[in-house]
């Protein structure tokens, strides 16, 4: 009787968590990804559109020289022009607020991660981005070195423009972060897992960002191709890597990790990931590897009090301090204790955080 209450306990623990699971909009694959997601060590978090809002809007527009902040808003937003990234659409956003007109870049070639090169309408060579893009451009930033750190510890991502291999000023940008991120993070940490944040932005600024939201780990200047190998280094470090992210930014660093998590996934099938939400709440990312966290740590508690009886009185048997007519006590107290650990752990219980 016994061991078969301590057998079933594992299967009733995963299955009322897997029910629960769906009733707040979260699928996972199969019961080895419900388990993986229960040895996650580390939560791998792409910032913008996760923690982030991922609706960034311009701060500052800072020109130098004879430049105007016009022609710099102008020839950034021509050059953003045939970019759909969040940066692109605060850029030419501001344009619009402004009612500049976007200068008529030619040849524009959007480098993933690192921004925009193309050619002025007066035929100047044109480079709008990170501190990355220009130091391939070979465009000096020595004159803005403090002021870009100051932007930089202070979150922001800052956009550098330069025209005929030049600088003439440089767009900060400000993100939010989304509600209920620092009641994730906390969740996920009160939980042993890790979290980390991992962007594409300056290190200062991505450390700034963790700041806010008690992340110790950071992997900043992360191109979005170099992504998926971030995540398989984590990995070969020994840890069980679960990546929270989106369909079409995040996909090669979520098909590198033990663990992938979707948020608004629905309209995926479920079979590609290991766990898909329907909802965009980054709560509930960390809600579903919480919960499978505590629903394999009930089990493994369920399985003690189911065979600790057992042991005990078979030993105390053995020893001559208990009669063997007591071993059918101690079966039942095994089935009893089961019994009662199941009503009252129940992790089909909502574990995403609170804000």
């Amino acid at each position: 009787m016994a061991s078969v209450a301590t057998g079933a306990t594992p299967s009733v623990h995963v299955l009322r968590g897997v029910v629960g699971a769906l009733e707040r909009g979260v699928a996972y694959r199969d019961a080895a990804a419900w388990e993986r997601a229960a040895q996650a060590t580390v939560a791998v978090f792409s910032a913008r559109g996760t923690l982030l809002l991922g609706e960034p809007q311009v701060a500052e527009i800072v020109s130098l020289g004879r430049a105007s902040a016009q022609r710099l808003l102008a020839v950034a937003a021509g050059a953003e022009a045939t970019a759909d990234d969040a940066i692109a659409a605060a850029v030419k956003g501001a344009a619009r607020d402004r009612e500049v007109m976007p200068d008529a870049v030619r040849s524009p070639n959007v480098v993933p991660g690192l921004g925009v090169t193309a050619v002025t309408s007066t035929g100047e060579p044109l480079c709008v981005g990170s501190r990355a893009l220009m130091m391939r451009e070979h465009i000096s930033m020595a004159s803005l070195e403090n002021r870009l750190a100051e932007l930089e510890t202070m979150g922001r991502t800052v956009l550098l423009v330069s025209v005929a291999g030049k600088l003439i000023g440089f767009i900060a940008l400000q993100d939010g972060l989304r509600p209920g991120a620092r009641a994730a993070v906390q969740h996920l940490l009160d939980a042993g897992v890790e979290p980390v944040l991992m962007s594409g932005d300056a290190r200062e600024t991505c450390e700034a960002i963790a700041r806010s939201l008690d992340i110790e780990h950071v992997r900043p200047e992360v191109l979005p191709a170099d992504r998926a190998q971030e995540i398989k280094s984590m990995a070969e470090s020994g840890a069980t890597v679960a990546m929270v992210g989106r369909l079409g930014q995040d996909e090669s660093a979520l098909s590198a990790a033990d663990v992938a998590v979707v948020l608004e996934g629905a309209g995926s099938s479920v079979g590609d990931w290991s766990v898909t939400l329907a909802s965009d709440d980054v709560r509930d990312a960390a809600g579903a590897l919480v919960a499978a966290r505590r629903a394999r740590l009930h089990a493994r508690m369920a399985i003690i009090l189911g065979l600790a009886p057992g042991v005990a009185s078979a030993l105390a048997i053995a020893f001559g301090l208990l009669p063997p007519a007591y071993a059918p006590l101690a079966v039942l107290i095994s089935a009893v204790g089961t019994h009662l650990h199941l009503r009252a752990a129940d992790p089909s219980q909502h574990d995403g955080a609170t804000a």
